[in-house]
């Protein structure tokens, strides 16, 4: 073990620039009880520098106060990554130890019962327990009892991401149904309020039909009524009065042959229909142009149903560690990447505390923590405590609520600008030569690290935002065009 964890010291020392090494080393002057000598740290190297450390606090005191020296020097990452590796390291090694002592109990085991069925078959057998028959006790082997462990963990494995497809299963095939629930109820809406249009129409031209007829009838029986009349004798004045205004009413009554648009508004009601409804359903219909994967998405991440709102979580959940899944830190891809053509989005950000946006390479390393740059395949913008800042941690001077993001990957450029106001804030020139992916990261604004002292080693406590975090990508309008 201490070997290990002394090669590890020494790469990690070795990643130290000059100046990092002397700051370094001046502050662990300055541990421990009893500090090192001046001296002893006067010219020297990163292997005489650990293993001075090691002579004068031991393996984990060295890990530990290296840890702490990272820190005080605020090289927070580098000293969070040795912890990790530390971790590990002396995990593998205890399982080796376990292992080895495993085997060296089943080896002990077996010479035992070996020996004690020679010695039984050498009292009954004149051959001295030579034979080599069915009733021979033979004990599995080494390489049986290693594939069966295999077997098991293949087994575990597969069984967990089994459970995990079915839950995928049921809760898509919810989110499908209840998407064409929401389609299903607009059609039948829409469906009967265009068939009442349909009988609103027939019931008026109808009416209009019956009250023409109406009118005709009375036209009729004027005429009969100034036939009796005449037969009474009425005065010649009066009858020509009659006469007259009857002629007036009967001319007045409307040719149902010459009325327009007597009859049913038949294209009206059926013309372009599909198409008609199609647009107004465009009022219920969301689009955005990026759509969240969640096969990438990190245990501490949780994505809305319809994949365009994520929020960092207090605990992690349970996923499967597939190659897609971001676990060195919060963070999640789009469904889709691009390798040609223009591309824009939008992202609400508000108030949010702490963020990282922009676009990452395909072939990034998903399980190692890295900082954003172009040169790990990540174009991006941060926020956290100091405010909005490029790659190279430059304050930028906007403030948006809302950040669009484009790319154009044939000129080789991802720029951000405030959507508010369309002011440019930040744009990265490159030739990219791989897929890029939507990133979206969250980033801790407060001091929610934590260690707890576990028999002399310091593990670090990951904590969530303390006020959470929530990104979420903008719908963008929608639009048919005929051509």
């Amino acid at each position: 073990m201490t070997s290990a964890i002394k090669i590890l010291l020494k790469e990690y020392l070795d990643d130290l620039k000059e100046k990092e090494l002397k700051d370094f080393q001046w502050y662990l002057l300055q541990k421990g009880e009893r500090p090192i000598l001046r001296s002893d740290m006067e010219e020297a190297d990163t292997k005489q520098t650990v293993d001075k450390m090691v002579q004068f606090y031991g393996v984990k005191g060295a890990l530990n106060i290296t840890v702490d020296v990272l820190m005080g020097i605020n090289n927070k990452e580098l000293a969070m990554k040795l912890m990790e590796e530390a971790k590990i390291v002396e995990q593998q090694l205890h399982e080796r130890e376990t292992q080895r002592d495993a085997e060296m109990t089943i080896t002990q085991k077996e010479v035992k019962v070996k020996s004690e069925n020679y010695g039984e078959r050498s009292q009954d057998d004149p051959s001295g327990g030579h034979r080599n028959d069915s009733e021979s006790y033979q004990t599995p082997s080494k390489p049986i009892k290693e594939k069966w462990g295999a077997f098991e963990k293949v087994k575990t494995f597969c069984d967990f991401y089994v459970e995990h497809i079915e839950n995928q299963r049921r809760e898509t095939e919810k989110k499908i149904k209840d998407d064409f629930e929401k389609l299903h109820g607009f059609l039948k809406t829409e469906e009967a309020a265009r068939i009442a249009a349909l009988e609103e129409e027939e019931t008026k031209k109808i009416g209009m039909m019956q009250k023409i007829t109406e009118l005709s009838g009375g036209a009729f029986s004027l005429s009969e009524t100034l036939k009796d009349m005449e037969d009474l004798g009425a005065g010649h004045w009066f009858l020509e009065n009659f006469r007259t205004e009857m002629e007036r009413t009967q001319n007045a009554l409307p040719d149902p042959r010459l009325l327009p648009q007597a009859l049913i508004n038949v294209s009206n009601h059926v013309g372009n229909l599909q198409f008609r409804v199609l647009e107004k359903m465009l009022s219920i219909v969301k689009h955005t142009p990026v759509v969240l994967d969640p096969n990438t998405a990190s245990p501490w991440l949780s994505l809305s149903e319809d994949l365009t709102m994520v929020t960092l979580t207090d605990t992690p959940q349970q996923r499967p560690g597939n190659p897609e899944r971001n676990t060195s830190c919060p963070q999640v891809l789009g469904c889709e990447g691009f390798d040609a053509g223009k591309h824009s989005w939008e992202v609400e950000v508000g108030n949010q505390p702490g963020w990282i946006l922009g676009v990452a390479e395909e072939a990034q390393d998903r399980k190692e923590e890295m900082w954003s740059t172009p040169q790990n395949g990540r174009y991006t913008i941060t926020k956290s405590n100091r405010g909005y800042t490029d790659v190279k941690c430059n304050l930028l001077l906007e403030r948006p609520n809302r950040i669009r993001i484009e790319l154009d990957y044939e000129n080789g450029r991802v720029s951000f600008h405030d959507a508010d106001n369309n002011k440019s804030m930040l744009t990265y020139e490159e030739k990219f030569t791989q897929k890029l992916y939507p990133y979206f990261a969250f980033v801790e604004t407060n001091d929610n690290e934590g260690y707890d002292d576990d028999e002399g080693v310091k593990r670090k406590k990951r904590k969530a935002n303390s006020s959470g975090g929530l990104i979420e990508i903008c719908e963008s309008e929608v639009s048919l065009t005929v051509t």
